[in-house]
């Protein structure tokens, strides 16, 4: 495909560009009838040279933003749909960019109405007046107003920043990439009223090229470590010159669990990662201990737990080369999830391995001030510019809001989000995230509260609510249970709602707390069908005993046994609250539905008379039941225990049913 590329490019020069024209339209007009027809689509916008009347066919991409109406959620099917029919136009007009490139570009008005921030490209493309209108209903004016701020042009910069350390190397190599960069960069730069950084970087001698037209630059290659230099020391100018010309306010984290005046305690205890362990033992990094500290004063970059330290690595070469060399180490010996803090040409980045990918996000030295004091100097005391410090507290007042919307609007109906990530099947990630968000809000409060273990910052929640005292007290053991310190058990059952309402109520900015009992229960029916399973019958009965929450009603339908199940069934009513319903014709539908109508309670756990339950089944039953009111059914793992010979039953199990080992 590259040579394609490389001869469309060429062709632009020739009439032949007017057909290359006519073919652009002719996708991007089968694209947006479709977007158009699709329910779930409020408008679309159209960004970049293809819609400023100056493309370079063969290589520009048609850029859509793509709005979603108000009533679309990110778990519906909508985005999944939009995704197909997109991919479905692509086959044909690959100028349109691949799909997961573009799906960053989905805007949910649903986030935008909860208070979450729109995306920092769209804002300031908006306000710059960037963005054509291709399709669809009006943009709401109020939902984007006012000039580009100092913080969204940062934020833009950092994205632009971003862009060399993820893109291909086949683009990098290009000139017409660092084009395009460097004219963004240089523009903000004009934008934030500092012509005088602009004007000499159109005049850096590395960017003479600058003043070539896109298709002479396609065939031109440079370093791009070279020209990545230039970027990162342009981007450090632009907010040096913001910090020298705006009065600043001194900011101080207090970390609550020691005395305010003790000096920050660095932690020696080295990260468990291959990956940093070959980068270390090759020389190309010096690996520090951060103590753990949120990144930046708002709820956004969440990448780091409270109760550990942030590794750091120090690059011992220029920043392009040394991201790279930690990507593809990530990439190849790191572990999902793992995240690093890079320190590079007097920069900070974050290194994140996702499934597939190794992600990068710079931070820039003015909303991340935190950081850098911490990082260079080992300081909790730090210096914001008095505007950033403002637009941004103002920023994480709105999402705070926010988050707390859509934990109460979640407090009793489960769906699953993909951010905020409040509802997640792992209650380890559940309760990670509150305690990541409920930090930061301290952290940017009135008394700049710093926590680095979450036990102190739940022991300060209980002294500051007194009303919530057991429920923090069952959070702290649940989470320790979650950990894996088998000594917190037992735990209570409904804490995972009680941990939704304790999240929007204190994001609120609640005086006092309204909270559920931790120990609430729910009456339970166990169903047992059985016929001629006597032996059998009386080990899952017994194994009933020992559950550590007992059945509030053990209901068994015999199914016409011949055997000594009646006997059984007498022997544990003295210690189960056990009846029994006789149902003469075999069949088990309808011996379930004789349990679902006779059952005592509203939920009915069903049980095979040949099982043995754990003592912590409908514990978690009950649990589950109490996460929302809108959760119908639980289920759970069966371990299949294989017999001396393996039989025909054994063969079942293991290819039917959902086993665990």
């Amino acid at each position: 495909m590259a040579w394609l590329q490389a001869i469309i490019i060429v062709l632009n020069r020739t009439r032949l560009a007017r057909g290359f024209e006519r073919i652009y339209a002719l996708g991007l007009r089968l694209l947006v009838a479709r977007l158009t027809n699709h329910p779930a689509v409020f408008c679309v916008f159209g960004c970049g040279s293809y819609f400023d009347g100056r493309p370079v066919y063969g290589l520009s991409d048609i850029d859509l933003i793509i709005v979603l109406r108000e009533s679309v959620q990110r778990f519906d099917a909508a985005p999944g749909e939009i995704a197909h029919l997109y991919e479905g136009v692509r086959r044909f007009f690959p100028f349109l960019g691949r799909w997961h490139e573009k799906e960053g570009s989905l805007i949910f008005l649903s986030d935008v109405r909860a208070g979450l921030p729109i995306p920092e490209s769209f804002r300031i493309r908006y306000k710059q007046g960037r963005l054509v209108p291709v399709c669809g209903e009006h943009w709401p004016d109020d939902l984007i107003c006012g000039p580009v701020t100092t913080s969204e042009a940062i934020t833009e910069i950092d994205t632009l920043v971003r862009l060399p350390l993820v893109e291909d190397s086949r683009h990098t190599r290009q000139l017409v990439f660092w084009k395009r960069i460097f004219a963004k960069v240089i523009a903000l730069a004009d934008m934030l009223d500092l012509p005088h950084l602009a004007t000499e970087a159109r005049a850096h001698p590395l960017l003479a090229f600058m003043r070539a037209d896109d298709t002479t630059l396609f065939v031109r290659a440079r370093r791009p470590d070279r020209l990545f230099a230039a970027l990162l020391s342009l981007a450090r100018q632009i907010c040096e010159a913001i910090q020298s010309r705006e009065p600043r306010v001194p900011v101080r984290l207090v970390p609550a669990s020691r005395r305010a005046d003790a000096p920050i305690a660095a932690p020696t205890d080295p990260p468990c990662s291959a990956a940093l362990a070959l980068l270390e033992r090759h020389g190309h990094v010096t690996l520090k201990m951060l103590p753990s500290i949120p990144l930046g004063l708002m709820p956004r970059l969440l990448y780091f737990p409270i109760d550990k330290a942030i590794p750091l690595a120090e690059l011992h070469e220029d920043a392009y080369t040394g991201v790279h060399r930690v990507r593809r180490a990530l990439l190849e010996h790191g572990t999902v999830d793992e995240n690093l803090l890079l320190s590079a040409d007097g920069c900070l980045f974050i290194a994140t391995r996702q499934a597939t990918y190794v992600d990068v996000v710079p931070l820039d030295c003015l909303q991340f001030a935190n950081v850098y004091a911490a990082a260079h100097t080992g300081s909790l005391d730090f210096e914001m510019p008095a505007g950033v410090l403002a637009e941004q507290q103002a920023m994480a007042e709105g999402m705070f809001r926010a988050l707390a919307h859509l934990y109460r609007t979640h407090d009793g109906h489960v769906t699953k989000l993909s951010y905020p990530c409040i509802y997640r099947e792992d209650d380890a990630d559940v309760i990670e995230n509150a305690l990541r968000i409920l930090r930061v809000r301290l952290a940017s409060g009135s008394d700049r509260l710093l926590f680095h273990r979450s036990r102190d910052m739940l022991d300060h929640l209980g002294q500051r609510y007194p009303e919530s005292q057991e429920v923090v007290r069952e959070l702290a053991r649940y989470w320790r249970y979650v950990l894996g310190d088998r000594d917190a058990e037992p735990v209570a059952n409904n804490v995972y709602r009680c941990l939704h309402q304790l999240v929007w109520q204190v994001l609120s900015g609640a005086e006092r707390l309204t909270l559920d009992s931790p120990h609430q229960h729910l009456g339970i029916t166990v169903g047992v069908i059985t016929r001629n399973r006597a032996r059998d019958l009386a080990e899952m009965l017994e194994s009933l005993t020992r559950q550590r929450r007992q059945p509030d009603e053990v209901l068994v339908v015999d199914n016409g046994s011949t055997d000594d199940t009646p006997a059984v069934i007498e022997r544990f009513h003295d210690r189960l609250p056990i009846r029994c319903r006789l149902l003469a014709e075999p069949g088990i539908p309808q011996a379930r539905n004789l349990v679902i109508e006779e059952a005592a309670h509203d939920i009915v756990s069903f049980i095979d008379d040949d099982c043995i339950s754990e003592p912590t089944w409908l514990e978690a039953v009950e649990r589950g039941f109490l996460r929302a009111d809108n959760v119908g059914i639980v289920g759970g793992w069966v371990r299949h225990e294989p017999a001396a010979q393996p039989s025909s039953v054994d063969n079942y199990y293991r290819v039917f049913h959902h086993t665990k080992s």
